[in-house]
């Protein structure tokens, strides 16, 4: 056993996180840690490492066991801090010297070593964070969402890597794919405590599935044996109170009198069942985003970018000759390396930046929305359905459909923005460019802190989104499942179409 979890319990000043926290993670193990945005994963991880001390249970390691951890949020300071242990990695006496070479070289961070006061992007920032966990020798790894902002080349040589790794893993990721091809337990955090699933995400989301379908087939048996028994229970009342009331004859009245005692001593016996047997509740229906959406710019093109070139510095070539066409209602993704110039381009689509070179047409007559891989600032003292609104103007329904939609609770929409986790700031952030209702919506690197079940749900909005969406992300799944118009590849300065779709580009990497 290298680790185990005792009976852990956790609460905030708002919210009771979990209880009953109960797991052991011996050598060679490897679990994904999955559950819902705000659900506390940071939290049990931080609670594990012993930087936060749970309100019940207790946590206990094995003893001289050595940890390495990547937190989910990569500060500017934090990143800086990894990128100097990298530098100097070979003063370690604990440095793995096999990993670091392959661990450069796979993260690409052989051209960061050695910069002064870099400005790092959100990619960057992760893979430096990433690549100190992984080249410093260690019996257990704990990674939290290490693939927010890691281009899929990266993600890619990631999974080889750490399954190559002789250690074990515990992982929070909103990545299936890699969920799928690194683990072989999943942890599903629940407010009630740990449920355990043996395999991939797959095989979790299999096993959920089947439970779902097993809790409808028991509650419908539950309810037909419930309304048999009070239809029979008010048939026989019926009966009794008919005859009673059709005669004046006693021994008449005192049958019609003892099948009203077996109508209740029926009833007494389904209230009976009602309180000892475990009546499972309803599956609950995924929420959908409805809006009335505005009529805005049917038809045509929205943008069309021809060959075009910028450069932040002169020597420092970002776009040279990129070009990307989209249609009205049109689903469209850009693909690339870290520091390829994705965001970039959206900036230049969207008016943000003026281009240097070449040829940019934006029809006037459009609205554009824009989730920047920075996030939008939030106001903290609002609460989520006052900052879902604010400067917007959405009708109140709007905004609890589309709210509802993306996993809020209704006793979420009163909580203060200061409480949310970075996966709800992330979601109401999403919600808040949907209500604008653009007709074109932008989306950069908007996966990142997501769970599973609220980027599927994102996903159902965009499928059913009226307006266009141009969209950067890694995440596989979406990428194969989501019916997209144009997937283009940002690959030195210029893009192209990839006719193939994903598939393309993997068998490029590979």
């Amino acid at each position: 056993m290298l680790l185990r979890v005792s009976d852990v319990g956790m609460s905030t000043p708002t919210k009771d996180l979990f209880h009953g926290v109960s797991f052991v993670i011996n050598e060679g193990e490897r679990f994904g840690l999955v559950g819902q945005n705000g659900c506390g994963k940071s939290t049990l991880l931080r609670i594990i490492l012993g930087e936060q001390q749970p309100d019940t249970g207790s946590v206990s390691k094995d003893c001289g066991l050595v940890v390495n951890y990547m937190p989910q949020i990569i500060t500017a300071s934090y990143a800086e801090k990894c990128l100097d242990k990298l530098t100097n990695a070979y003063a370690h006496d604990e440095l793995d010297q096999r990993y670091y070479n392959e661990v450069m070289t796979g993260l690409n961070l052989w051209d960061l070593i050695g910069l002064e006061n870099p400005v790092l992007s959100g990619g960057q920032r992760t893979k430096i964070a990433l690549g100190s966990a992984l080249v410093f020798s260690a019996k257990l790894l704990v990674l939290d969402e290490p693939t927010n902002f890691v281009d899929l080349r990266s993600m890619i040589w990631l999974e080889e890597f750490l399954q190559r790794m002789d250690c074990s893993i515990l992982t929070v990721s909103h990545d299936r794919s890699y969920l799928d091809n690194v683990v072989d337990g999943i942890l599903q955090l629940t407010p009630s405590g740990i449920r355990y699933y043996r395999g991939g995400y797959t095989d979790f989301s299999d096993a959920i599935e089947h439970e779902a379908e097993r809790q409808q087939e028991i509650y419908q048996a539950q309810q037909s044996f419930r309304e048999r028994l009070e239809g029979d229970i008010r048939r026989t009342k019926q009966q009794a109170q008919q005859t009673e009331k059709a005669t004046k004859d006693d021994h008449t009245r005192r049958l019609a009198k003892k099948v009203a005692r077996k109508a209740k001593s029926r009833e007494k016996r389904l209230e009976q069942t009602m309180a000892t047997t475990d009546w499972v509740d309803r599956p609950q229906d995924r929420p959908i985003v409805r809006l009335r959406f505005r009529l805005g710019v049917g038809s045509g093109t929205l943008i069309r970018s021809e060959d075009i070139v910028f450069a932040y510095e002169p020597t420092k070539m970002i776009l040279d000759g990129a070009s990307v066409v989209i249609g009205a209602g049109e689903k469209v993704a850009i693909l690339g390396d870290n520091g390829s110039g994705k965001s970039t381009l959206l900036k230049i689509l969207i008016g943000n930046l003026e281009i240097q070179d070449g040829k940019l047409w934006v029809n006037e007559k459009i609205e554009t929305a824009y989730f920047s891989q920075d996030r939008e600032d939030l106001i903290g003292d609002m609460t989520v359905i006052e900052a879902a609104r604010s400067g917007i103007g959405a009708l109140e329904q709007d905004v609890r459909s589309v709210l509802a939609g993306l996993l809020f609770k209704s006793n979420q929409i009163g909580q203060k923005v200061r409480s949310l986790s970075q996966g709800e700031r992330t979601k109401l952030s999403i919600a808040r460019q949907i209500l604008r209702q653009p007709d074109l919506l932008v989306l950069d690197e908007f996966t990142s802190h997501l769970d599973l079940d609220s980027i599927e749900q994102v996903q159902k909005a965009i499928e059913d989104y009226g307006g266009a969406v141009l969209f950067v992300t890694h995440d596989r799944y979406m990428l194969e499942t989501l019916s997209i118009d144009r997937l283009y590849l940002l690959e030195d300065g210029k893009t192209k179409l990839l006719h193939g779709g994903l598939q393309d580009y993997v068998n490029m990497v590979l």
